[in-house]
């Protein structure tokens, strides 16, 4: 287990994701650059690959007790240490759910060793850096 304190611990692999529903998700920037006076902002677009963390974690919380599931805390952990934090209210009762993605792909291609092999965003959040984690290894229910 990644932590003592974890109810449970799933460690992850593309191939354990292979068998869950895939789905993709394209996400919009906007970047704007440092003299956005003299030149327009540039649209760019993003393809997501992979499987829903929803679907994900239900394969870890018990289907007998859901009501006891509704006070879980899901915690991303990366292979460096960082993790990112979601609540169950959040991925199963919010469309948030619906853009919080463990991927395994961008573009079509196979994420690079500085990404993945699997990494996890929340494409719903205003700001989407502190909830990416690159290089997921495991997700700690509490």
């Amino acid at each position: 287990p990644l932590d003592s304190t974890a109810k449970t611990t799933l460690n992850l692999s593309t191939a354990d994701l292979a068998g869950l529903p895939q789905t993709e998700r394209v996400q919009r920037r906007t970047l704007a650059s440092s003299d956005s006076a003299s030149q327009p902002a540039l649209e760019q677009s993003v393809r997501y690959s992979g499987v829903l963390l929803r679907d994900v974690l239900a394969r870890a919380v018990p289907a007998d007790n859901h009501r006891a599931a509704r006070t879980l805390v899901f915690e991303a952990v990366a292979t460096d240490g960082y993790r990112a934090v979601f609540t169950w209210g959040e991925l199963f009762n919010s469309s948030a759910g619906e853009q919080v993605l463990v991927i395994s792909a961008q573009d079509g291609r196979p994420l690079g060793t500085e990404q993945g092999p699997l990494a996890l965003r929340a494409l719903a959040d205003l700001r989407p850096g502190p909830r990416h984690v690159r290089n997921l290894c495991g997700l700690a229910l509490r």
